[in-house]
């Protein structure tokens, strides 16, 4: 009788064992993230040497699922143009505010279009006047929140990079 409990025991595990690591296989992914290319993006600086190696280097050793881009992204129009580019059009890029986009007015631009049309598996849009600039998203089994921390609760570029209770108020209901 112990024996067919041990058996039991170990055959339940086995398959426990068995299941959970391809529920982690099918649930695992790796993303990229680049931040802080500021003006190396642009054409003058279009060489291995500079972001555009950075993405080369990402593609050779395997890409992951999708790029973030924490902050100091300007120009926003060149990074994302070399994303398309080298890793390719339908390469998912999800950008977030840094103090020298909120201070250029064309990177703002381009940036709020872009997120306003560009989020993929996008699941919340920011608080009220920050909707383009503050977002959610899932990826299998994982959930990212992109915060603006200039986000004053009127203005995307109303604090100094101070986390308003407007964005804290958001987060706590998403």
């Amino acid at each position: 009788m112990n024996k067919l409990i041990l058996t039991l025991f170990f055959l339940s595990s086995f398959i426990f064992a068995q299941s959970t690591e391809k529920n982690l296989q099918n649930n695992s992914f790796t993303f990229d993230v680049t931040a802080d290319m500021r003006n190396y993006a642009e054409p003058e600086y279009h060489s291995s040497e500079y972001f555009l190696g950075v993405c080369e280097a990402i593609k050779s050793v395997g890409k992951g699922e999708f790029m973030i881009s924490p902050g100091d992204i300007d120009p926003p129009f060149h990074v994302q143009e070399t994303i398309a580019e080298v890793l390719g059009k339908d390469y998912f890029w999800y950008p977030v505010l840094g103090n020298h986009e909120v201070e250029t007015e064309d990177d703002m631009n381009f940036l709020t279009k872009y997120m306003a049309s560009e989020i993929p598996n996008l699941v919340n849009e920011g608080p009220q006047n920050a909707k383009k600039t503050m977002y959610s998203f899932d990826f299998k089994n994982a959930h990212f929140i992109v915060l603006n921390q200039y986000y004053d609760g009127m203005s995307t570029e109303g604090l100094d990079g101070d986390i308003s209770d407007s964005t804290y108020i958001w987060l706590k209901m998403i």
